[in-house]
């Protein structure tokens, strides 16, 4: 038999586990931790005959990074069909020691926002009728230089069927030769078109036939300034139905 002892932080025996099947010499022990348990250096120890073995286990709530990671991104992100983006990726030991050679991995998600520009506040500017929805992505795995750095190639999505302006959000990860990895995670606003048509109508105003009614309608560009001279198509229908007969 094969014996699995495990000691808190605090010296406090904690559970013992005997296995006497392995598999091809492999013996599995399976120890959950709760939630309110002090976490920092464990202890376990194994005794197979005479013999003992020690085995010091870090348990933590949360794995600090110790690389630190800095990908170069602009302010605000404009999707194009021409062009690709390049941005700069660094990467270095919190101690300031380079950092050459490590793996690099980022990957990219979206998500849609409500889109607002400043001097419309009464327009609505998002489809509601637009279903959107973006798996997250890897852009870029490769390999640091000798300093530390890499150039990240970043082709933003097309997301034709996005309601409006969109979220990016950019998660990095570093790892360290042992498979450790510093994670860091940047946002930026993403405009997947050159224009946003923003629609203004009366909340109160009661719509009946027969009668003329106004919209108001303005066409900007991803900062909210006005553009002119671009080509408008709408339609308006009009919704009816018997209640009576399809309340069922």
């Amino acid at each position: 038999p094969v014996s699995f002892e495990l000691f808190n932080p605090r010296g406090q025996f904690y559970v013992k586990q005997i296995a006497t099947n392995g598999l091809n010499g492999f013996y599995s022990f399976t120890v959950p931790t709760e939630q309110d348990d002090p976490t920092g250096v464990w202890n376990a120890y194994v005794k197979v005959g005479g013999s003992t073995f020690h085995k010091p286990l870090r348990i933590e709530t949360i794995k600090p990074n110790r690389l630190k990671i800095n990908l170069d991104l602009p302010e605000t992100l404009t999707y194009s069909e021409q062009s690709s983006l390049i941005s700069p990726l660094h990467s270095e030991w919190l101690t300031g020691a380079k950092a050459p050679h490590l793996k690099a991995q980022i990957e990219l998600s979206l998500s849609r926002v409500n889109t607002q520009f400043n001097n419309f506040t009464n327009y609505q500017f998002n489809n509601p009728a637009t279903q959107f929805t973006y798996q997250k992505n890897d852009i870029f795995t490769g390999q640091l230089d000798e300093e530390g750095n890499a150039n990240v190639e970043i082709t933003l999505p097309e997301a034709s069927e996005a309601p409006g302006m969109l979220q990016a959000y950019f998660t990095t990860q570093v790892f360290e030769p042992g498979g450790s990895a510093s994670i860091y995670t940047q946002t930026r606003p993403y405009s997947p078109f050159d224009a946003y048509v923003g629609m203004q109508i009366e909340q109160d105003e009661r719509w009946v036939t027969d009668k003329d009614h106004q919209i108001d309608l303005v066409v900007v560009n991803k900062n909210g300034k006005l553009i002119n001279h671009r080509d408008l198509e709408y339609a308006i229908y009009k919704l009816d139905w018997s209640w009576w007969w399809d309340n069922s």
